[in-house]
């Protein structure tokens, strides 16, 4: 079992870091090599769907990508990463889905992907993105299992780790 929470977090950590590093292609008009970018969200994208094709985390994957795709937060390179997702998923299957979780890990995604202003609580719970985490920490009491919370909160502090040496390399 800690084996698998282990290469769970390891793999979140590089997804996450990469996703980062696709998301200032987009955002911050990096100029990239095309077939860097097209790779790399290839990369991140089949990482996740491995991991919900042979992890219990496929709920969790699931949920956030459907929340990004209700808000529209997939568009240019992460169209590759949603590809290479599904692909995998598609013909691999999931390793596990549980339909409950799943919905309460869906209305946190789509929570945090949610712009609130006000009150100050739920604009910062919203703007820092802690709904899917504190979800993943209910679900891993739940299950008696870390997996979902380490592998959140792996793939987050990779994917602002990537944020900030991006940021300071810019400035």
């Amino acid at each position: 079992m800690f084996s698998n929470i282990l290469f769970s977090a390891f793999s979140c950590a590089i997804a996450g870091a990469i996703a980062k590093i696709c998301d200032d292609f987009e955002d911050r008009h990096l100029k990239v090599a095309p077939l860097l970018a097209f790779f790399l969200s290839l990369l991140y994208g089949f990482i996740l769907g491995m991991l919900s094709a042979y992890t219990i985390l496929a709920s969790l994957f699931l949920a956030i990508a459907i929340a990004n795709i209700l808000a529209q937060k997939i568009d240019g390179i992460h169209l590759v990463g949603l590809c290479s997702f599904s692909a995998v998923i598609i013909f691999f299957g999931l390793y596990s889905f549980n339909p409950w979780i799943f919905c309460i890990l869906l209305f946190c995604a789509i929570f945090d992907e949610l712009e609130l202003r006000n009150p100050k609580l739920l604009s910062f719970i919203s703007e820092n993105r802690l709904c899917v985490p504190f979800g993943a920490l209910i679900t891993s009491l739940y299950m008696q299992d870390p997996i979902f919370f380490v592998s959140i909160i792996s793939f987050d502090i990779f994917y602002k780790t990537a944020d900030h040496i991006i940021s300071k390399k810019l400035d």
